[in-house]
């Protein structure tokens, strides 16, 4: 009778065990999706940043050349 408490304690504390394993991976996945989302954020903030950068980088360009384009005017 002894042998067959200690089957039972040993199953419930494999239950328990087991439990925890199902939540701590339910956790993990949840995590995952959380983490998988701020990476496509992150993603499309720098996709906004680069055609940011080069918008305005032909706009200086455009400056600078109509600018120079002025200077030459002026010696000539």
């Amino acid at each position: 009778m002894n042998r067959i408490q200690e089957l039972r304690n040993k199953l419930e504390q494999e239950k328990g065990k087991y439990a925890q394993t199902q939540n701590w991976i339910s956790t993990l996945q949840e995590t995952m999706k959380e983490e998988k989302k701020e990476l496509e954020r992150a993603e499309q903030a720098r996709e906004i940043i680069r055609e940011v950068g080069l918008e305005t980088q032909k706009q200086l360009q455009f400056h600078i050349s109509d600018i120079t384009s002025l200077a030459l005017e002026a010696v000539f």
